[in-house]
């Protein structure tokens, strides 16, 4: 019996070895992630959409598209200098190594109720990947601002989270 159990005392812990390294490999870290970019957009009753370049600090050159539809009308923010809404809406990023789809929700506001800056922040959940980004995962916050409201207009970008490799 005690042969067995010196033979056991042996194995056990020299395969809890050969498994740790298989266990370390299927978990991949978490790294944090920043897009910036600037392009056009438009802002009207219905909601925002944005197209443009972009650049990430985890695979370089990207472009961004995104739309984003109106929800629940908040109102007035006060004096009658502008109003917000609810949004939400799909952004993807896009470059020779695949694409990025984001799901997001948020709060769009402009600043003069006319025809002045438009506004929007909220937060993303990534939702699909293909090529490199297959089976990613991430979450974490955006802004975007637009030069005016109803014609198209110059549009800035920002996007930091974290993101996580599916393979």
């Amino acid at each position: 019996m005690s042969a067995l159990r010196n033979r056991l005392n042996v194995v056990i812990p020299f395969s809890v070895l050969l498994i740790l390294p298989a266990l370390a490999a299927a978990q991949q870290p978490l790294e944090s992630f920043v897009l910036q970019g600037s392009g056009t957009g438009t802002a009207n009753g219905g909601g925002v959409s944005a197209q443009g370049t972009s650049k990430t600090n985890l695979f370089g050159p990207t472009t961004f598209a995104l739309t984003f539809t109106n929800g629940k009308d908040l109102g007035d923010v006060g004096g009658g200098k502008g109003s917000c809404s609810l949004e939400n809406g799909t952004v993807q990023l896009t470059n020779s190594q695949g694409t990025i789809s984001l799901l997001e929700v948020g709060m769009a506001c402009n600043a003069t109720n006319a025809q002045g800056l438009n506004t929007f922040q909220g937060t993303y959940q990534v939702t699909e990947g293909t090529g490199r980004f297959a089976g990613m995962t991430g979450t974490g916050g955006l802004t975007l601002g637009l030069s005016t409201i109803g014609p198209e207009g110059s549009a800035l970008i920002t996007i930091s989270g974290i993101l996580q490799s599916g393979s």
